[in-house]
């Protein structure tokens, strides 16, 4: 690895996506993925993920990036209990992209994914052992 550093002081994190439709980001976050909107500020709502992470839904017409057609981020969800997510969202309609969570053999985890509705790649994944590392 490189030269270890001292630790710089972190409480969590916020991730931006742009959106062409911010009410339909707003509704599936809020409603499908049961995310709490946190702040509405116009023109960018945060929905909390966890304590300290935070997601931005910025309104592409009004900010300064724009939405793009290409979406090379996949926004990764970390949990304990990949299973619990599964069944929220299927009950909550979210069209999953997997027939059932894939179990990963050289990273140990449970995975699946979905779009959200401009496209992004949204992921949840359940490590096995910390960060996949097998022990």
């Amino acid at each position: 690895m490189g030269k270890v550093m001292d630790k710089l002081s972190a409480y969590g994190s916020l991730t931006l996506l742009y959106y062409e439709d911010i009410d339909a980001a707003v509704d599936f976050y809020t409603n499908k993925l049961e995310l709490p909107q946190v702040a509405d500020y116009g023109y960018v709502k945060f929905v909390e993920v966890c304590e300290g992470t935070l997601i931005g839904l910025l309104d592409g017409k009004i900010s300064e990036t724009k939405p793009s057609p290409e979406k090379p981020i996949r926004y990764v969800i970390l949990t304990d209990d990949a299973g619990a997510w599964w069944d929220r969202l299927i009950a909550n309609g979210v069209k999953l992209r997997q027939d059932e969570p894939v179990i990963g053999e050289q990273m140990k985890c449970k995975c699946f994914s979905f779009y959200d509705p401009d496209g992004y790649i949204i992921e949840v994944l359940e490590f096995y052992a910390p960060y996949g590392v097998a022990e």
